[in-house]
Protein backbone atom coordinates (compact mmCIF):
# COMPACT_ATOMS: atom_id res chain seq x y z
CA UNK A 1 0.00 0.00 0.00
CA UNK A 2 3.02 2.15 -0.14
CA UNK A 3 5.17 3.18 -2.68
CA UNK A 4 8.64 4.21 -3.54
CA UNK A 5 7.89 5.96 -6.56
CA UNK A 6 4.53 7.93 -6.41
CA UNK A 7 2.74 9.14 -9.60
CA UNK A 8 1.61 12.91 -9.52
CA UNK A 9 -0.62 14.80 -10.97
CA UNK A 10 -0.05 18.69 -11.94
CA UNK A 11 -3.25 20.09 -10.00
CA UNK A 12 -5.22 22.47 -12.41
CA UNK A 13 -3.33 22.05 -15.40
CA UNK A 14 -5.35 19.36 -16.77
CA UNK A 15 -1.98 17.69 -17.79
CA UNK A 16 -0.53 14.62 -16.64
CA UNK A 17 2.63 13.83 -15.71
CA UNK A 18 4.75 11.77 -13.13
CA UNK A 19 7.97 12.09 -11.18
CA UNK A 20 9.67 10.01 -8.60
CA UNK A 21 8.33 11.74 -4.68
CA UNK A 22 10.86 12.86 -2.78
CA UNK A 23 9.35 12.76 1.05
CA UNK A 24 10.78 12.58 4.56
CA UNK A 25 11.95 9.26 6.44
CA UNK A 26 9.23 7.63 8.14
CA UNK A 27 10.90 7.68 11.34
CA UNK A 28 10.93 11.28 10.93
CA UNK A 29 7.26 11.69 11.13
CA UNK A 30 6.72 8.97 13.67
CA UNK A 31 7.72 8.01 17.04
CA UNK A 32 8.53 4.40 15.30
CA UNK A 33 11.81 3.98 17.64
CA UNK A 34 9.57 3.41 21.31
CA UNK A 35 8.07 0.88 18.85
CA UNK A 36 10.23 -1.94 17.55
CA UNK A 37 7.79 -3.96 16.72
CA UNK A 38 5.39 -2.04 14.10
CA UNK A 39 9.33 -0.53 12.61
CA UNK A 40 10.55 -4.10 12.26
CA UNK A 41 7.25 -5.15 10.50
CA UNK A 42 7.90 -1.61 8.13
CA UNK A 43 11.18 -2.77 7.60
CA UNK A 44 10.57 -5.98 6.36
CA UNK A 45 8.08 -4.95 3.68
CA UNK A 46 10.60 -2.94 2.41
CA UNK A 47 8.72 0.43 3.78
CA UNK A 48 11.31 3.12 4.88
CA UNK A 49 10.20 6.33 2.95
CA UNK A 50 6.67 8.18 3.13
CA UNK A 51 4.69 8.77 0.47
CA UNK A 52 3.82 12.85 -0.24
CA UNK A 53 -0.05 12.29 1.26
CA UNK A 54 1.71 10.57 4.49
CA UNK A 55 3.99 13.12 4.80
CA UNK A 56 1.17 15.97 4.72
CA UNK A 57 -1.18 13.54 6.67
CA UNK A 58 0.78 11.95 9.68
CA UNK A 59 1.36 14.93 11.40
CA UNK A 60 -1.98 15.99 11.95
CA UNK A 61 -3.07 12.79 13.04
CA UNK A 62 -0.99 12.00 15.54
CA UNK A 63 -1.35 15.58 17.04
CA UNK A 64 -5.48 13.73 17.66
CA UNK A 65 -7.06 16.54 14.17
CA UNK A 66 -9.66 14.60 12.66
CA UNK A 67 -9.77 14.98 8.84
CA UNK A 68 -10.34 13.67 5.19
CA UNK A 69 -7.54 12.67 3.30
CA UNK A 70 -8.25 13.24 -0.42
CA UNK A 71 -5.59 11.63 -2.87
CA UNK A 72 -5.20 9.14 -5.87
CA UNK A 73 -5.50 6.06 -5.74
CA UNK A 74 -2.11 3.93 -4.74
CA UNK A 75 -1.07 6.97 -3.14
CA UNK A 76 -0.51 5.12 0.28
CA UNK A 77 -3.70 6.63 1.88
CA UNK A 78 -4.40 3.38 3.99
CA UNK A 79 -1.05 3.67 5.46
CA UNK A 80 -1.69 6.94 6.43
CA UNK A 81 -4.82 6.77 8.49
CA UNK A 82 -3.95 2.84 10.39
CA UNK A 83 -0.18 3.91 11.18
CA UNK A 84 -0.20 7.31 13.56
CA UNK A 85 -3.68 5.38 14.76
CA UNK A 86 -2.11 2.04 15.63
CA UNK A 87 1.36 3.42 17.34
CA UNK A 88 -1.53 4.46 20.23
CA UNK A 89 -2.73 1.36 20.97
CA UNK A 90 0.01 -1.29 19.83
CA UNK A 91 1.27 -1.56 22.86
CA UNK A 92 -1.34 -0.88 25.50
CA UNK A 93 -3.89 -2.79 27.25
CA UNK A 94 -7.66 -2.18 25.77
CA UNK A 95 -9.07 0.54 27.36
CA UNK A 96 -12.44 2.10 26.74
CA UNK A 97 -12.79 5.04 24.15
CA UNK A 98 -9.47 4.15 22.73
CA UNK A 99 -10.15 1.74 20.13
CA UNK A 100 -10.28 2.16 16.97
CA UNK A 101 -13.24 1.32 14.58
CA UNK A 102 -12.37 1.14 10.77
CA UNK A 103 -15.45 0.98 8.06
CA UNK A 104 -15.18 -0.24 4.75
CA UNK A 105 -17.98 -0.29 1.58
CA UNK A 106 -17.10 -4.33 0.74
CA UNK A 107 -16.30 -7.43 2.76
CA UNK A 108 -13.13 -7.52 0.69
CA UNK A 109 -11.69 -3.94 1.31
CA UNK A 110 -12.70 -4.79 5.43
CA UNK A 111 -10.57 -8.19 4.83
CA UNK A 112 -7.75 -6.37 3.24
CA UNK A 113 -7.88 -3.13 5.96
CA UNK A 114 -7.90 -6.16 8.93
CA UNK A 115 -4.70 -7.89 7.42
CA UNK A 116 -3.20 -4.58 7.14
CA UNK A 117 -3.73 -3.95 11.03
CA UNK A 118 -2.74 -7.01 11.69
CA UNK A 119 0.61 -7.05 9.66
CA UNK A 120 1.81 -4.28 11.09
CA UNK A 121 0.56 -5.22 14.83
CA UNK A 122 3.79 -7.61 16.23
CA UNK A 123 2.66 -11.16 17.55
CA UNK A 124 4.14 -9.41 20.84
CA UNK A 125 2.12 -6.76 21.02
CA UNK A 126 -1.23 -6.34 23.13
CA UNK A 127 -3.48 -5.09 20.78
CA UNK A 128 -5.50 -7.35 18.32
CA UNK A 129 -7.83 -6.69 15.62
CA UNK A 130 -11.26 -7.95 14.55
CA UNK A 131 -13.22 -8.45 11.47
CA UNK A 132 -16.70 -8.50 12.03
CA UNK A 133 -18.20 -11.45 10.38
CA UNK A 134 -21.88 -12.77 10.71
CA UNK A 135 -23.19 -15.54 10.89
CA UNK A 136 -19.82 -17.83 10.67
CA UNK A 137 -18.06 -20.15 12.52
CA UNK A 138 -15.71 -17.55 13.86
CA UNK A 139 -18.75 -14.82 14.32
CA UNK A 140 -17.04 -12.41 16.99
CA UNK A 141 -18.90 -12.48 20.64
CA UNK A 142 -18.83 -9.12 22.24
CA UNK A 143 -15.68 -10.64 24.43
CA UNK A 144 -13.63 -10.95 21.11
CA UNK A 145 -14.42 -6.93 20.09
CA UNK A 146 -13.97 -6.50 24.02
CA UNK A 147 -10.59 -7.96 23.79
CA UNK A 148 -9.87 -6.20 20.78
CA UNK A 149 -8.24 -3.07 20.11
CA UNK A 150 -8.70 -2.48 16.26
CA UNK A 151 -12.47 -3.63 14.73
CA UNK A 152 -12.85 -3.76 11.35
CA UNK A 153 -16.50 -4.21 9.36
CA UNK A 154 -18.75 -3.26 6.55
CA UNK A 155 -21.70 -1.04 8.27
CA UNK A 156 -24.17 -3.50 6.76
CA UNK A 157 -22.43 -6.41 8.90
CA UNK A 158 -22.27 -4.35 11.90
CA UNK A 159 -25.66 -2.77 12.10
CA UNK A 160 -27.12 -6.12 11.61
CA UNK A 161 -24.66 -7.13 14.99
CA UNK A 162 -25.95 -3.66 16.50
CA UNK A 163 -29.42 -5.05 16.22
CA UNK A 164 -29.54 -7.82 18.29
CA UNK A 165 -32.53 -7.92 20.25
CA UNK A 166 -29.93 -8.33 23.58
CA UNK A 167 -28.96 -4.79 22.99
CA UNK A 168 -25.42 -5.44 24.47
CA UNK A 169 -23.31 -5.04 21.77
CA UNK A 170 -25.08 -1.60 20.89
CA UNK A 171 -25.16 -0.36 24.48
CA UNK A 172 -20.95 -1.54 24.87
CA UNK A 173 -19.35 -0.41 21.13
CA UNK A 174 -20.02 3.25 21.06
CA UNK A 175 -18.49 4.11 24.40
CA UNK A 176 -15.71 1.97 23.37
CA UNK A 177 -14.42 3.87 20.33
CA UNK A 178 -12.21 6.78 20.01
CA UNK A 179 -11.44 6.44 16.71
CA UNK A 180 -13.73 6.02 13.69
CA UNK A 181 -11.81 5.68 10.51
CA UNK A 182 -13.87 5.63 7.24
CA UNK A 183 -12.11 4.29 4.44
CA UNK A 184 -14.33 4.92 0.97
CA UNK A 185 -16.12 7.70 2.80
CA UNK A 186 -18.23 8.67 -0.46
CA UNK A 187 -19.34 5.35 -0.92
CA UNK A 188 -19.92 4.63 2.43
CA UNK A 189 -21.96 7.90 2.84
CA UNK A 190 -22.64 9.16 -0.39
CA UNK A 191 -25.16 12.06 -1.63
CA UNK A 192 -28.36 9.96 -2.63
CA UNK A 193 -30.83 8.62 -0.48
CA UNK A 194 -30.56 5.11 0.54
CA UNK A 195 -33.73 3.09 -1.34
CA UNK A 196 -32.39 -0.47 0.33
CA UNK A 197 -33.79 -2.75 2.64
CA UNK A 198 -33.27 -1.20 6.81
CA UNK A 199 -30.60 -3.56 7.85
CA UNK A 200 -30.31 -1.31 11.61
CA UNK A 201 -32.43 -0.13 14.16
CA UNK A 202 -30.06 3.04 13.82
CA UNK A 203 -30.74 3.40 10.49
CA UNK A 204 -33.77 6.31 9.60
CA UNK A 205 -35.78 6.63 6.66
CA UNK A 206 -33.05 7.14 3.49
CA UNK A 207 -30.19 6.64 5.75
CA UNK A 208 -27.22 4.09 4.46
CA UNK A 209 -26.59 1.73 6.80
CA UNK A 210 -22.75 3.76 7.38
CA UNK A 211 -25.03 6.61 8.98
CA UNK A 212 -26.90 4.90 11.14
CA UNK A 213 -23.46 3.61 12.75
CA UNK A 214 -21.79 6.71 12.35
CA UNK A 215 -25.20 8.14 14.19
CA UNK A 216 -24.99 5.95 16.79
CA UNK A 217 -21.51 6.57 17.83
CA UNK A 218 -22.05 10.15 17.83
CA UNK A 219 -24.90 10.27 20.26
CA UNK A 220 -24.00 7.38 22.37
CA UNK A 221 -19.41 7.56 22.49
CA UNK A 222 -17.89 9.33 25.32
CA UNK A 223 -16.25 12.34 25.57
CA UNK A 224 -12.95 11.12 26.38
CA UNK A 225 -11.81 7.96 28.14
CA UNK A 226 -9.00 6.59 30.22
CA UNK A 227 -6.46 7.60 27.68
CA UNK A 228 -7.69 11.43 28.03
CA UNK A 229 -7.42 11.55 24.20
CA UNK A 230 -10.51 13.55 22.39
CA UNK A 231 -12.52 11.45 20.20
CA UNK A 232 -11.07 11.49 16.39
CA UNK A 233 -12.66 11.15 12.75
CA UNK A 234 -10.48 10.02 10.07
CA UNK A 235 -11.65 9.40 6.45
CA UNK A 236 -10.48 9.02 2.68
CA UNK A 237 -11.19 9.08 -0.33
CA UNK A 238 -9.55 9.24 -3.81
CA UNK A 239 -13.31 10.72 -5.56
CA UNK A 240 -14.38 12.95 -2.27
CA UNK A 241 -16.81 15.61 -2.99
CA UNK A 242 -18.16 18.20 -1.14
CA UNK A 243 -22.25 16.56 -0.42
CA UNK A 244 -20.68 13.28 1.38
CA UNK A 245 -18.36 15.76 3.43
CA UNK A 246 -21.61 17.99 4.28
CA UNK A 247 -23.23 14.85 5.33
CA UNK A 248 -21.31 13.34 7.54
CA UNK A 249 -20.34 16.79 9.02
CA UNK A 250 -24.42 16.58 10.06
CA UNK A 251 -23.96 13.23 11.63
CA UNK A 252 -21.08 14.32 13.79
CA UNK A 253 -22.59 16.88 14.58
CA UNK A 254 -25.26 14.68 17.24
CA UNK A 255 -23.45 14.34 20.18
CA UNK A 256 -20.83 16.45 21.77
CA UNK A 257 -18.32 14.55 21.85
CA UNK A 258 -17.89 14.09 17.88
CA UNK A 259 -19.00 17.49 17.06
CA UNK A 260 -16.18 18.77 19.44
CA UNK A 261 -14.06 16.84 17.25
CA UNK A 262 -14.82 18.41 13.84
CA UNK A 263 -16.20 21.83 14.79
CA UNK A 264 -18.55 23.66 13.16
CA UNK A 265 -17.60 22.60 9.41
CA UNK A 266 -17.12 19.83 7.20
CA UNK A 267 -13.84 17.71 8.04
CA UNK A 268 -10.35 19.45 7.25
CA UNK A 269 -8.99 18.15 4.21
CA UNK A 270 -5.42 16.97 3.59
CA UNK A 271 -4.00 16.97 -0.08
CA UNK A 272 -0.63 16.38 -0.70
CA UNK A 273 1.29 18.23 -3.87
CA UNK A 274 4.37 18.26 -4.95
CA UNK A 275 7.15 20.88 -6.26
CA UNK A 276 8.54 20.47 -9.55
CA UNK A 277 12.06 19.04 -8.17
CA UNK A 278 9.33 16.19 -6.62
CA UNK A 279 9.43 17.00 -3.60
CA UNK A 280 6.30 17.68 -1.11
CA UNK A 281 5.15 21.50 -1.39
CA UNK A 282 4.76 23.06 2.23
CA UNK A 283 1.86 24.19 1.39
CA UNK A 284 0.35 20.78 1.64
CA UNK A 285 0.98 20.83 4.94
CA UNK A 286 -1.81 23.05 6.07
CA UNK A 287 -5.26 21.91 6.89
CA UNK A 288 -7.84 23.16 3.90
CA UNK A 289 -11.43 22.96 5.32
CA UNK A 290 -13.23 24.44 2.00
CA UNK A 291 -11.59 23.09 -0.82
CA UNK A 292 -12.76 23.17 -4.28
CA UNK A 293 -13.85 19.69 -4.54
CA UNK A 294 -17.05 18.80 -6.83
CA UNK A 295 -20.30 20.44 -6.16
CA UNK A 296 -18.51 22.92 -3.75
CA UNK A 297 -18.95 26.87 -4.66
CA UNK A 298 -15.37 27.35 -5.62
CA UNK A 299 -15.78 25.69 -8.63
CA UNK A 300 -17.98 24.24 -11.69
CA UNK A 301 -19.46 21.16 -11.12
CA UNK A 302 -17.26 18.76 -12.31
CA UNK A 303 -14.38 20.56 -10.79
CA UNK A 304 -11.91 17.44 -9.86
CA UNK A 305 -8.94 17.76 -8.18
CA UNK A 306 -7.61 14.15 -7.65
CA UNK A 307 -7.02 12.23 -11.20
CA UNK A 308 -5.91 9.18 -12.36
CA UNK A 309 -2.21 8.41 -11.92
CA UNK A 310 -0.40 9.97 -14.63
CA UNK A 311 1.58 5.90 -14.61
CA UNK A 312 -1.29 3.88 -16.58
CA UNK A 313 -2.08 3.90 -19.58
CA UNK A 314 -5.99 3.18 -20.73
CA UNK A 315 -6.97 1.52 -24.25
CA UNK A 316 -10.23 0.56 -25.75
CA UNK A 317 -11.59 -1.87 -27.71
CA UNK A 318 -14.31 -1.42 -29.53
CA UNK A 319 -16.99 -4.11 -29.55
CA UNK A 320 -18.73 -3.18 -32.70
CA UNK A 321 -15.85 -2.39 -34.72
CA UNK A 322 -13.72 -5.69 -34.06
CA UNK A 323 -12.75 -8.08 -37.28
CA UNK A 324 -12.80 -10.95 -34.48
CA UNK A 325 -15.60 -12.42 -32.79
CA UNK A 326 -17.31 -9.80 -30.62
CA UNK A 327 -17.48 -12.11 -27.68
CA UNK A 328 -16.07 -9.75 -25.02
CA UNK A 329 -13.53 -12.68 -23.60
CA UNK A 330 -12.18 -13.71 -26.86
CA UNK A 331 -11.55 -9.95 -27.45
CA UNK A 332 -10.24 -9.54 -23.92
CA UNK A 333 -7.71 -12.92 -24.91
CA UNK A 334 -6.45 -11.06 -28.16
CA UNK A 335 -6.22 -7.71 -26.65
CA UNK A 336 -4.07 -9.11 -23.65
CA UNK A 337 -1.85 -10.85 -26.30
CA UNK A 338 -1.39 -7.68 -28.85
CA UNK A 339 -0.46 -5.19 -26.08
CA UNK A 340 1.93 -8.21 -24.24
CA UNK A 341 3.58 -7.98 -27.42
CA UNK A 342 3.53 -3.98 -28.37
CA UNK A 343 4.13 -3.02 -24.92
CA UNK A 344 5.96 -6.42 -22.34
CA UNK A 345 2.45 -5.86 -20.65
CA UNK A 346 3.41 -9.65 -18.61
CA UNK A 347 6.65 -8.45 -18.72
CA UNK A 348 9.30 -10.74 -17.90
CA UNK A 349 8.08 -10.47 -14.58
CA UNK A 350 6.84 -14.00 -13.01
CA UNK A 351 3.42 -13.59 -11.38
CA UNK A 352 2.18 -10.85 -12.82
CA UNK A 353 -1.46 -10.05 -12.85
CA UNK A 354 -4.43 -9.16 -14.98
CA UNK A 355 -7.89 -7.79 -12.82
CA UNK A 356 -10.84 -8.63 -14.89
CA UNK A 357 -14.02 -6.87 -13.83
CA UNK A 358 -17.14 -6.98 -15.15
CA UNK A 359 -19.83 -3.99 -15.64
CA UNK A 360 -23.38 -3.96 -14.99
CA UNK A 361 -23.95 -3.19 -18.69
CA UNK A 362 -22.81 -6.32 -19.80
CA UNK A 363 -25.09 -9.75 -19.04
CA UNK A 364 -21.79 -11.28 -17.72
CA UNK A 365 -21.39 -13.48 -14.32
CA UNK A 366 -18.00 -13.79 -12.28
CA UNK A 367 -18.68 -17.60 -12.35
CA UNK A 368 -19.00 -18.37 -15.43
CA UNK A 369 -16.23 -15.68 -16.82
CA UNK A 370 -14.11 -17.23 -14.48
CA UNK A 371 -15.08 -20.68 -16.00
CA UNK A 372 -14.67 -19.37 -19.95
CA UNK A 373 -11.40 -17.87 -19.44
CA UNK A 374 -10.33 -20.79 -17.46
CA UNK A 375 -10.68 -22.70 -20.66
CA UNK A 376 -9.12 -20.00 -23.18
CA UNK A 377 -5.60 -21.25 -21.29
CA UNK A 378 -5.56 -18.55 -18.42
CA UNK A 379 -5.08 -19.30 -14.82
CA UNK A 380 -7.76 -17.69 -13.56
CA UNK A 381 -9.40 -17.35 -9.96
CA UNK A 382 -12.51 -15.77 -8.53
CA UNK A 383 -12.33 -12.99 -5.95
CA UNK A 384 -15.34 -13.74 -3.89
CA UNK A 385 -14.62 -17.42 -4.17
CA UNK A 386 -11.11 -16.88 -2.81
CA UNK A 387 -11.52 -15.24 0.27
CA UNK A 388 -15.78 -16.41 0.49
CA UNK A 389 -16.12 -19.78 -0.67
CA UNK A 390 -19.16 -20.88 1.23
CA UNK A 391 -21.01 -17.61 0.98
CA UNK A 392 -24.67 -18.16 0.06
CA UNK A 393 -23.68 -15.79 -3.34
CA UNK A 394 -20.92 -18.45 -4.41
CA UNK A 395 -22.57 -21.51 -3.07
CA UNK A 396 -25.76 -20.59 -5.46
CA UNK A 397 -23.03 -19.65 -8.31
CA UNK A 398 -21.38 -23.14 -7.87
CA UNK A 399 -25.06 -24.36 -8.48
CA UNK A 400 -26.91 -22.67 -11.39
CA UNK A 401 -24.98 -19.70 -13.45
CA UNK A 402 -28.10 -16.52 -12.84
CA UNK A 403 -27.43 -13.34 -14.75
CA UNK A 404 -27.04 -10.11 -12.71
CA UNK A 405 -30.17 -7.85 -13.70
CA UNK A 406 -29.07 -4.86 -15.83
CA UNK A 407 -28.58 -1.72 -12.79
CA UNK A 408 -29.66 1.66 -14.48
CA UNK A 409 -27.18 4.06 -15.44
CA UNK A 410 -26.91 6.47 -12.39
CA UNK A 411 -24.22 7.62 -9.78
CA UNK A 412 -21.32 4.95 -9.44
CA UNK A 413 -21.50 5.10 -5.97
CA UNK A 414 -25.39 4.40 -5.71
CA UNK A 415 -24.73 1.29 -8.00
CA UNK A 416 -21.90 0.48 -5.58
CA UNK A 417 -23.96 0.84 -2.13
CA UNK A 418 -27.46 -1.18 -3.78
CA UNK A 419 -24.51 -4.32 -4.72
CA UNK A 420 -24.01 -3.92 -1.31
CA UNK A 421 -27.15 -4.58 0.08
CA UNK A 422 -28.22 -7.24 -2.49
CA UNK A 423 -25.13 -8.94 -0.78
CA UNK A 424 -27.02 -8.94 2.62
CA UNK A 425 -28.15 -12.44 2.38
CA UNK A 426 -24.79 -13.38 1.96
CA UNK A 427 -22.96 -11.95 5.01
CA UNK A 428 -25.62 -13.03 6.84
CA UNK A 429 -25.81 -16.77 6.06
CA UNK A 430 -21.70 -17.13 5.34
CA UNK A 431 -19.83 -19.82 7.63
CA UNK A 432 -16.78 -19.23 7.13
CA UNK A 433 -14.55 -15.38 8.15
CA UNK A 434 -13.22 -13.44 10.98
CA UNK A 435 -9.96 -15.32 10.97
CA UNK A 436 -10.84 -17.69 8.53
CA UNK A 437 -11.39 -14.92 5.93
CA UNK A 438 -8.15 -13.19 7.02
CA UNK A 439 -6.43 -16.77 6.70
CA UNK A 440 -8.21 -17.19 3.15
CA UNK A 441 -6.76 -13.80 1.72
CA UNK A 442 -3.10 -14.70 3.21
CA UNK A 443 -3.63 -18.00 1.00
CA UNK A 444 -5.04 -16.27 -1.74
CA UNK A 445 -2.25 -13.66 -2.14
CA UNK A 446 0.44 -16.08 -1.44
CA UNK A 447 -1.04 -18.36 -4.22
CA UNK A 448 -1.10 -15.15 -6.93
CA UNK A 449 3.26 -14.80 -6.06
CA UNK A 450 3.55 -18.45 -6.90
CA UNK A 451 4.87 -20.64 -9.60
CA UNK A 452 1.36 -22.02 -11.56
CA UNK A 453 -0.13 -24.49 -10.42
CA UNK A 454 -3.15 -25.49 -8.23
CA UNK A 455 -5.86 -22.48 -7.81
CA UNK A 456 -7.06 -21.63 -4.00
CA UNK A 457 -10.22 -23.49 -4.47
CA UNK A 458 -7.95 -26.63 -5.39
CA UNK A 459 -8.53 -26.96 -9.38
CA UNK A 460 -5.63 -27.51 -10.84
CA UNK A 461 -4.93 -24.67 -13.99
CA UNK A 462 -2.75 -25.57 -16.56
CA UNK A 463 0.42 -23.45 -16.51
CA UNK A 464 -0.29 -20.12 -18.52
CA UNK A 465 1.72 -20.13 -22.04
CA UNK A 466 4.65 -17.47 -21.96
CA UNK A 467 3.29 -14.22 -21.26
CA UNK A 468 0.22 -15.02 -20.08
CA UNK A 469 -1.20 -12.88 -17.01
CA UNK A 470 -2.59 -14.52 -13.86
CA UNK A 471 -6.35 -13.38 -13.89
CA UNK A 472 -8.74 -12.53 -10.91
CA UNK A 473 -12.22 -12.11 -11.75
CA UNK A 474 -14.52 -9.69 -9.83
CA UNK A 475 -17.23 -7.22 -10.30
CA UNK A 476 -17.18 -3.64 -10.23
CA UNK A 477 -19.27 -3.07 -6.99
CA UNK A 478 -16.26 -5.47 -5.22
CA UNK A 479 -13.19 -3.33 -6.56
CA UNK A 480 -13.27 -0.38 -4.41
CA UNK A 481 -10.16 0.33 -2.51
CA UNK A 482 -8.68 -3.19 -3.96
CA UNK A 483 -5.04 -3.84 -3.54
CA UNK A 484 -3.16 -6.55 -5.52
CA UNK A 485 0.53 -6.86 -5.41
CA UNK A 486 1.40 -6.85 -9.30
CA UNK A 487 -1.29 -5.96 -11.18
CA UNK A 488 -0.26 -5.10 -14.49
CA UNK A 489 -3.42 -4.63 -16.57
CA UNK A 490 -7.03 -3.89 -15.46
CA UNK A 491 -9.41 -5.22 -18.19
CA UNK A 492 -13.33 -4.15 -17.83
CA UNK A 493 -15.93 -5.55 -19.45
CA UNK A 494 -18.37 -3.25 -20.24
CA UNK A 495 -19.02 0.36 -19.62
CA UNK A 496 -17.67 2.02 -16.04
CA UNK A 497 -21.11 4.30 -14.90
CA UNK A 498 -19.20 7.58 -14.50
CA UNK A 499 -15.69 9.16 -14.27
CA UNK A 500 -15.55 8.03 -10.21
CA UNK A 501 -16.22 4.83 -11.13
CA UNK A 502 -13.83 4.18 -14.05
CA UNK A 503 -11.45 5.99 -11.36
CA UNK A 504 -11.35 3.69 -9.01
CA UNK A 505 -11.50 0.73 -11.51
CA UNK A 506 -8.60 2.40 -12.93
CA UNK A 507 -6.75 2.75 -9.68
CA UNK A 508 -6.27 -1.21 -9.35
CA UNK A 509 -2.98 -0.86 -11.08
CA UNK A 510 0.12 1.31 -11.36
CA UNK A 511 0.71 0.64 -7.28
CA UNK A 512 3.17 -0.68 -5.51
CA UNK A 513 5.39 -2.74 -6.08
CA UNK A 514 4.45 -2.18 -10.05
CA UNK A 515 4.63 1.55 -10.72
CA UNK A 516 2.99 1.44 -14.62
CA UNK A 517 0.16 -0.24 -15.72
CA UNK A 518 -2.50 -0.55 -18.10
CA UNK A 519 -6.18 -0.44 -18.09
CA UNK A 520 -8.34 -1.82 -21.23
CA UNK A 521 -12.19 -1.14 -21.47
CA UNK A 522 -13.67 -3.62 -24.12
CA UNK A 523 -17.34 -2.12 -24.19
CA UNK A 524 -19.86 -1.36 -27.54
CA UNK A 525 -18.94 1.28 -29.83
CA UNK A 526 -21.92 3.59 -27.37
CA UNK A 527 -19.97 2.97 -24.17
CA UNK A 528 -16.76 3.38 -25.41
CA UNK A 529 -17.83 7.36 -26.87
CA UNK A 530 -19.27 7.73 -23.30
CA UNK A 531 -16.03 7.16 -21.93
CA UNK A 532 -14.01 9.30 -24.41
CA UNK A 533 -15.98 12.22 -23.38
CA UNK A 534 -14.96 11.94 -19.94
CA UNK A 535 -11.39 12.39 -20.75
CA UNK A 536 -11.27 15.84 -19.41
CA UNK A 537 -13.17 15.07 -15.91
CA UNK A 538 -10.04 12.41 -15.74
CA UNK A 539 -7.03 15.22 -16.22
CA UNK A 540 -7.31 14.98 -19.82
CA UNK A 541 -6.21 11.14 -20.45
CA UNK A 542 -5.77 9.72 -23.78
CA UNK A 543 -7.57 6.53 -24.83
CA UNK A 544 -6.22 4.23 -27.62
CA UNK A 545 -7.99 2.02 -29.31
CA UNK A 546 -6.73 -1.31 -30.00
CA UNK A 547 -7.50 -2.90 -33.57
CA UNK A 548 -8.05 -6.34 -33.64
Amino acid sequence: LLSPYVPCTALGSGRLRSRQAVCSELTSLLPLSENEGIMGALKDRGITTATPIQEAAIPFIMKGHSLSIHSETGSGKTLALLLPVLLGVADRAVEDNARILVLAPTRELAAQLAAEAELLIPPAATARTRLVTLGEKDAPTIENLQSASVIVATPIELSKALAAPDRELSDWLPGAIGTVILDEVDLLIPAKKFKGKKVGTFQDEGMHPAEGVVKLLARRCKPQGVSGRAFQVLSASASLDQATQKKLARLMRAGPATKAAIGNGPLPIVRAKVDENGAASPAQKVLTSSPALRGSSEGPAGTRTTLVPAVIKHYTVDMDKAQAAKKPLKLLRLAEQKLGQSTGLAGERSGSIGLVVLCSSLPLKVRGVTDDLRELGYEVTSLADAIWPDSTRSVKAANKNKRRPKLKEEDGAAREEGAQDEGGEDEEAAVGGGSLALKRRAEFCSSLKEAPGPSVGGEVSAAPPQGKLRLVVTDQFRTRGLHLDDVAAVFVLGAAANSDTYLHLAGRTGRWPRVEGSVVTIAPSADIKKLKRRSSELGGVEFTPIDL
